[in-house]
């Protein structure tokens, strides 16, 4: 999912340039812009359906692409909210843990 030109940039302010979708800040704005939540939603809920529908229950991965312009705002505070969502609503059935990766940045 590419949300350049998506949601609240952050890069615009540059307050909050050189913060990164792991701050606060930056995630507050991100996630408060219209249509963010929604996305965060859609995306768990893609991610457990997929999850669901494996024949075979020993199949544990599913892996969700978030990306932006840079990298560094939108798309990691997005990730990092679909994440949590995704552990919140986990299937009590299967062990299930929810994790993200972030390239060039440290957590």
């Amino acid at each position: 999912m590419d949300l350049s030109g998506q949601l609240g940039n952050p890069a615009a302010d540059p307050a909050m340039r050189q913060l990164t979708g792991l701050d606060k800040k930056v995630a507050d704005h991100v996630l408060g812009t219209s249509g963010a939540m929604p996305m965060v939603e859609r995306i768990a809920v893609s991610a457990k359906a997929i999850l669901d529908s494996y024949a075979d229950k020993r199949h544990k991965v599913v892996r969700a692409t978030i990306a932006s312009r840079n990298g560094r705002h939108r798309s990691v505070a997005v990730a990092e909210a679909s994440r949590s969502t995704c552990a919140a609503t986990a299937s009590a059935s299967r062990s299930t843990t929810a994790t993200s990766r972030r390239r060039g940045l440290t957590p």
